[in-house]
């Protein structure tokens, strides 16, 4: 992300910015907001079954049988990413019952296959993502463009 430019053509073009502004203190535009950095979040899950990785960017464990892990024909857990939009960001979620039991793995002998984070540290991956979805929706926010 570049430095930002604004543009307009005399007084209206200043009335206009300043109305963006003001939508965004008075909190009315917090919700979008929060919907644009999950949707970013929620990519970078769907991302981690298609590479079979975690959020950190490690491989997860193959599966007894050899195939790759949680990428079954049915896609139940793929497929159960969510996001809930809260009044003061969001909760990203794999809905499916069986993802606890990956996420964690068992004592019976499924492996840790994370599909959240696990640590207290934002992986540095997600980080860029939420940031740079948030500088997007902001410079959308305000009309301007990046240089």
């Amino acid at each position: 992300m570049g430095d930002f430019e604004l543009s307009g053509s005399g007084g209206a073009g200043l009335a206009a910015f300043a109305a963006r502004l003001e939508r965004l203190a008075s909190g009315a535009a917090k919700p979008a907001m929060h919907k644009a950095v999950a949707d970013a979040v929620k990519d970078m899950v769907v991302n981690e079954f298609r590479t079979g990785t975690d959020p950190y960017g490690n491989a997860w464990k193959a599966t007894i049988a050899g195939n790759p892990p949680l990428i079954g024909p049915s896609k139940d857990l793929s497929t159960s990413v969510g996001t809930i939009i809260t009044s003061d960001g969001f909760i990203i979620m794999v809905s499916d019952w069986k993802a606890i039991f990956h996420q964690g793995g068992t004592k019976r002998g499924i492996p840790a296959r994370p599909m959240l984070p696990t640590r207290s540290a934002m992986p540095s991956k997600w980080r860029t993502a939420i940031k740079d979805a948030f500088n997007i929706y902001m410079q959308n926010a305000i009309g301007a463009s990046s240089s």
